[in-house]
């Protein structure tokens, strides 16, 4: 079993690992078995009686004297930002590191040293402190840490005060019963110990007053002991109704959203949740936590929200900034959520293939067909392709021993689909400008869901429902995050130690919707992405092209495409108006490099495998945290991964909808 196994099993609260919650149950009951033979031990003669209880003692100890240097062997898991040697030295003198050794001390010492066996033994109250690594118990004693801090500088005023007076009264008792009481009051030293007697309240009756006037400061002195235990108890108390005051004021001021901000709008109260990136993904998950009543702060380092849907306005056209968005799904409560923040118009996507000059109609359908080799009825169409797979098998020899034939690869999966003509002219050349790289070395499931239809059907999304928001992408997100229990921050980068230390201080749970490799700082390597340019221009024409998209296939056309956004409105303003200029965008898919902006992720096998690491690496990240917030450690919020870079995966609008929406019901 590796460190890192040991480590995951040992973890307090890892309640995603079974063997690690049966190693908490299993201590917990160590704990209580050990105080309990404490306990009977002191019984006389239980343990000559009883030697099974001896037995059970050193077996507890020896349980929780590997537990603690199994601690100490992994605690560079625990304290990853240290040195091997530094974070063994943090956990040794951390609190639940002395409480660790401090319990297992009393059955070591008298070992090494018989002469103080006696004096060790209280050391053994401290094996109840143990019992602070059960959660809950954990954090009712935080509070009481925290009311101490807070009241260090009022108890410590105190209990000098409470120190003069003991020594004040001392000398005052000495002076009026040191001639009538010579043997018990001595000195000023041996009227310490009435003083503090009765100072503190206890008062045992040992040494007392028999002048009247010793007798009449004793009553003095006694109302002033109430006094003096009564400064520092009402202090702590003071205390404890302050810190759940602000407690229970905190939790009051989200539900009722009264927030407490400072100059850049950030809640200083804190949070429930802290979302980054104020895509889709996040803003939908924020939107559905807001509306249970929880407080989100969303933040995002560019300066506007919507992530890659964003649209911005230009000579009155609502411009897709990073690339063609249209809305479709065949999920009903998905469509009908959207409506509820936007209008959507009617825009049915039916893009135009150009190949040198030659348009086709996408998807591919009889239209398609019918200009690719004069095919009229779909039965043409079939034995077309049908003729053309067989003959790329006959003189490729691809099928296996018994004459099936999977596809292996981007390349056969396509012409498994619709042929080799199609496949040079409209697939090929265009997948490869989008990959970057020979579609023989691209997995086949991308395109496995390629629309091929034997109908005189252009729409390329088989779906229910259909459509763009009127009025722009943008303009329905704001929507979403429009809720008085919502506060946004944008250019704000979570990544900037600085800004993460403050923000993770403020809530208890982190959503982070950006890339997984760069949260961890490509500790494992960088995943691969493909990134996308665009030149936009605006033209004073009425009209471009013809069509919202045309995709260039062809290898010397540099460009994937071209976008008209006009087009997605119909050509008309907010008012219904002809627009008469218009605006485009030509997209250019490039290689991506560390500190560019992904657009979405390569899901080959490579980068599959690696960014399963990286799951573990999220795991692991929850764990640590889980168990600095079990030592006290403040600033250690939980972290969700979610949305298309965080998940890496390639997702349509309605999946990452619906996936926000999922992982919200499971909060």
């Amino acid at each position: 079993m590796t460190r890192k196994r040991i480590f995951d099993i040992i973890s307090i609260g890892n309640k995603t690992d079974a063997p690690s919650r049966v190693f908490d149950y299993f201590i917990v009951t160590v704990i209580f078995l050990n105080l309990a033979v404490t306990f009977l031990m002191t019984l006389a003669g239980m343990a000559e009686r009883f030697p099974v209880t001896k037995i059970i003692e050193a077996a507890t100890i020896v349980i929780f004297t590997v537990e603690y240097l199994l601690r100490i062997l992994t605690a560079d898991y625990l304290y990853p930002e240290y040195s091997p040697a530094a974070a063994r030295g943090r956990f040794v003198f951390s609190f639940l590191g002395l409480i660790d050794l401090l319990s297992i001390l009393p059955f070591f010492l008298p070992v090494i040293f018989p002469a103080g066996a006696v004096a060790f033994r209280i050391f053994r109250v401290f094996r109840i402190f143990r019992l602070f690594r059960v959660n809950a118990q954990y954090d009712a004693f935080n509070v009481i840490v925290d009311v101490l801090r807070e009241k260090k500088n009022q108890l410590i005023s105190s209990v000098a005060m409470i120190l003069i007076f003991i020594l004040a009264a001392s000398l005052c008792m000495y002076s009026l019963e040191h001639e009538a009481q010579p043997e018990q009051f001595s000195n000023a030293f041996s009227a310490i110990w009435w003083s503090v007697s009765t100072l503190l309240t206890i008062g045992y009756g040992d040494i007392y007053p028999v002048t009247i006037a010793g007798r009449i400061c004793a009553i003095i002195i006694s109302f002033l002991g109430v006094l003096m235990v009564a400064i520092p108890t009402g202090i702590i108390s003071a205390g404890f109704v302050e810190e759940y005051t602000r407690i229970r004021e905190n939790r009051d001021s989200r539900k009722a959203n009264l927030p407490v901000t400072d100059d850049d709008g950030i809640d200083r109260a804190g949070y429930d949740y802290l979302v980054v990136g104020a895509g889709l993904y996040g803003s939908v998950f924020a939107r559905q936590m807001a509306d249970r009543g929880y407080r989100v702060l969303v933040i995002d380092r560019r300066d506007h929200i919507a992530g890659n849907i964003y649209t911005e306005v230009r000579k009155g056209i609502n411009v897709h900034r990073y690339g063609a968005h249209i809305f479709h799904t065949n999920n009903k409560a998905v469509w009908e959520y959207v409506n509820r923040f936007a209008t959507f118009n009617r825009y049915t996507n039916s893009p135009v293939a150009n190949y040198r000059g030659e348009l086709y109609s996408l998807p591919f359908n009889m239209y398609t067909f019918n200009k690719m080799w004069g095919a009229v009825t779909p039965e043409e169409a079939r034995e077309k392709i049908r003729s053309q797979v067989e003959d790329f098998l006959r003189s490729g020899g691809k099928t296996d021993p018994e004459g099936k034939w999977e596809p292996r690869n981007l390349e056969e999966q396509a012409i498994s689909l619709v042929g080799t003509d199609i496949y040079e002219k409209l697939v090929k050349y265009y997948t490869e400008k989008q990959w970057g790289r020979p579609c023989t070395d691209l997995p086949a499931f991308i395109i496995k869901r390629l629309p091929v239809r034997f109908t005189y059907d252009n729409n390329y999304f088989n779906a229910l429902y259909q459509g763009i928001p009127m009025g722009g992408y943008t303009k329905m997100t704001e929507a979403i995050l429009d809720s008085p229990k919502i506060d946004v921050r944008l250019n704000t980068d979570y990544l900037d130690p600085d800004i993460r230390r403050e923000l993770d201080a403020l809530t208890d749970t982190v959503v982070y919707t950006g890339s997984v490799d760069e949260y961890f700082g490509y500790r494992l390597g960088a995943l691969e992405y493909r990134k996308v340019r665009f030149e936009t221009e605006e033209l004073d024409i009425p009209n471009y092209q013809g069509n919202a998209v045309v995709n260039y296939t062809d290898g010397d056309t540099p460009y994937t495409r071209i976008i008209e956004h006009k087009w997605f409105e119909f050509g008309k303003d907010g008012a219904g108006n002809d627009i008469p200029v218009t605006v485009i965008s030509k997209e250019y898919s490039e290689t991506w490099h560390v500190g560019d902006e992904p657009y979405y992720p390569v899901n080959d096998e490579k980068n599959t495998a690696l960014f399963e690491e990286y799951r573990k690496l999220i795991l692991e990240e929850n764990q640590i945290r889980e168990e600095k917030r079990s030592h006290g450690e403040q600033g250690n919020p939980r972290i969700l991964f979610g949305g298309r870079l965080g998940e890496y995966r390639y997702y349509d609008m309605d999946r990452v909808i619906e996936r926000a929406l999922s992982d919200a019901e499971k909060e």
